[in-house]
């Protein structure tokens, strides 16, 4: 009972937070009136999911010592509400009678949060190899009330090269509710995959047309993988980002791209003002939760541009776009520059070092692990057959009836699929992403293509049936999404989750009897050949205990050369221990006296066996219960 009300508190935290900021921006500027129903609450949402990465890293620049503590954020939101409240009590803003199709859109929303709530509780703690340091940048966040600049005392990681705006959330989220890192980093996590097709939803209902939009967010939340599968992968940081990028782009579609109702009239300039502010701070979010996807978005807005301008012929238009296009992307500039140059400096420095000739082969290897994805991986990292079907479909729709935003759509998956295949050019310094970190976020355009290409077959329908023909739909969508939200509930990749209950038992064990100086080898998995990492909760000791594991964290980014090496030499010796006792005797001279084996085991072989160990003289069973235990290596017994 304590675990559901904790999560039931950290749920209305986090709505809070994801609504009241938001709120009041709309009300203060006015800018309200652009949007109708449920327009006002997603952009209300975006513009909160904006607010924290922004306003954690302007000051952290501009008044590095200063605690974004609980009172404060508090305050923030208690101000929040206060302007919310009196702009709904003066002028009914965010009150409103949803039409038939908002319904639908609100029970889709519903369902799509159910199922990433109903998966969190089921996995209580974050799954895969990137959440630790996920879960230890919320922690150390949340302690200081700043963003780091290193994850020190856990590991000594420099973060000039790493974005960190997902963790002003999670950290405020940990701050506001009391809860622990890893569960106000999972619950802010899953809170913001639920809400992961709301902006396509803003950019179809502006831009085609409310059914099209209904569609979309199904897709996104529902019908497809993506990125709900992402729970089981940690991707927390390009999830953040994704979810907000269409927010930002709708933003800028408010001021180059007339709304799909001809009646509504162009921005005023105070409206185009504000729209532009949104768009320049959202666009600059977009980048602080995730530096790979800012580039892809900048694409996204470069083919928006160039679609627009080869469009419409107006001159006066086309200098509109190109006008608001440099003043957006100014904007976001100012906002990002100081954690831009630190990241490009930080970026640029070791790809254009001379390269080690000793390292040919390990590039290779990690070149094809990395790099390469083969055409069979498609239907897993992008999309179903069927859904691509469908896309590939609406895409040709779109492309006889010109429909801009599935041409823009278009052009920014080619542009981004060329962009994850530049390492073939063997440039070190184009090589900012591979081409899985492009796939998987396809999701976007696809909801995008198929809601606009739903739109343009709806237009040529006799008139008659075009109510009849919505209404059909938006009742199968619906029949439809209670499954696909059952699906995405349960869509778990078990080899994935490495904490169990035992393993808390466990380290709570290790917490009262071992050394805080300890460092424990764990079973591991050599994911690239220079980055290796755990398979079972021995990952997370540094975390429930505040002792050191072989391997680092998967961050790797700013470790000095020194640690990396003897990360690399420790974790190699606990690899080589699975199969060889003599491996004990290297572990004790790197300094490792302690094994940990979990519940899960190592999903990738044999691993840390109990019963193998014990074989040896050099070990001592020091606590075991059920499949997790501790093991001693004894000095003299070792060497």
């Amino acid at each position: 009972m304590a675990s559901v009300t904790r999560e039931l508190t950290v749920i209305v935290v986090i709505a809070a937070m994801l609504f009241f900021p938001g709120g009041a921006i709309l009300v203060l500027s006015r800018t309200w009136q652009r949007w109708s129903g449920l327009q006002r609450l997603f952009v209300a949402a975006g513009l909160s999911v904006a607010l924290y990465p922004v306003l954690f890293y302007m000051m952290r620049f501009l008044l590095p010592q200063f605690q974004l503590g609980r009172w404060f954020l508090a305050g923030l939101l208690a101000l929040g509400l206060v302007i919310t409240i009196w702009g709904e009590w003066k002028e009914r803003i965010y009150i409103f009678r949803p039409d038939r199709l908002e319904w639908a859109a609100l029970i889709i929303l519903g369902l799509t949060l159910a199922s990433r709530f109903w998966f969190a509780h089921d996995h209580p703690f974050p799954a895969w190899s990137d959440s630790l340091h996920h879960t230890l940048l919320t922690d150390l966040t949340a302690e200081s009330g700043r963003l780091p600049r290193t994850l020190e005392p856990y590991f000594p990681n420099v973060l000039d090269m790493y974005h960190l705006g997902l963790y002003a959330l999670s950290g405020a989220v940990q701050i506001l509710s009391g809860a622990p890192a890893h569960t106000a980093l999972l619950w802010t996590a899953q809170f913001l995959n639920g809400l992961c097709g709301i902006g396509i939803y803003l950019v179809l209902d502006r831009h085609v047309g409310r059914a099209g939009a209904v569609l979309g967010l199904a897709i996104a939340g529902l019908f497809s993988a993506h990125p709900a599968l992402w729970a089981n992968w940690g991707r927390f940081t390009q999830l953040s980002s994704v979810v907000l990028l269409p927010i930002a782009w709708a933003f800028f579609l408010e001021t180059v791209l007339p709304p799909v109702e001809a009646e509504e009239p162009a921005p005023k300039s105070r409206q185009r003002t504000w729209l532009l502010i949104f768009a320049a701070t959202t666009s600059a979010a977009v980048f602080l939760f995730h530096f790979r996807v800012g580039v892809f978005y900048l694409l996204l807005l470069g083919g928006t541009a160039g679609v627009i301008l080869l469009k419409y012929r107006s001159r006066e238009r086309q200098w509109l776009t190109i006008r608001w296009l440099l003043v957006t992307v100014l904007g976001m500039l100012i906002i990002v520059l100081p954690t831009l140059w630190d990241a490009t400096e930080a970026f640029l420095a070791p790809r254009l070092a001379p390269a080690d000739p000793a390292d040919p082969a390990i590039q290779e290897q990690a070149r094809q692990s990395y790099y390469s994805f083969p055409l069979s991986s498609v239907p897993y990292l992008v999309a179903p057959i069927w859904l691509l079907a469908l896309g590939g479909l609406a895409g040709l729709i779109g492309l006889i009836t010109r429909n801009v935003l599935i041409w823009i759509s278009l052009l920014w998956t080619l542009l981004m699929i060329i962009v994850g295949n530049l390492y073939l050019l063997n440039i070190p310094a184009l090589n900012i992403t591979n081409l899985g970190a492009v796939l998987i976020m396809l999701y976007i355009p696809i909801s995008v293509i198929i809601g606009a290409g739903l739109e343009e077959g709806l237009r040529r329908l006799p008139r008659a049936y075009l109510v009849p023909s919505r209404a059909i739909l938006a009742a199968a969508i619906l029949a439809v999404g209670v499954f696909a939200a059952w699906n995405r509930a349960k869509a778990v990749e078990p080899y994935r989750h490495f904490v169990t209950d035992q393993d808390i038992t466990a380290m709570q064990w290790i917490d009262e009897n071992i050394p805080s100086d300890a460092t424990f080898a764990i079973n591991t998995y050599r994911w690239l050949p220079q980055a290796i990492h755990g398979t079972d909760a021995g990952y997370w000791i540094p975390y429930f205990t505040g002792r050191q594991i072989v391997t680092s964290a998967m961050l790797r980014d700013g470790l000095p050369d020194t640690y990396r090496k003897q990360s690399l030499d420790r974790s190699e010796a606990a690899e080589a221990l699975e199969t060889d006792l003599s491996a004990l005797g290297d572990l004790r001279r790197l300094g490792v006296e302690y094994i940990y084996i979990g519940a899960i085991g190592d999903f990738s072989g044999d691993g840390l066996q109990l019963e193998r160990l014990t074989q040896s003289n050099a070990v001592a069973v020091l606590y075991s219960q059920g499949d997790t235990a501790v093991l001693r290596i004894l000095a003299a017994e070792a060497e």
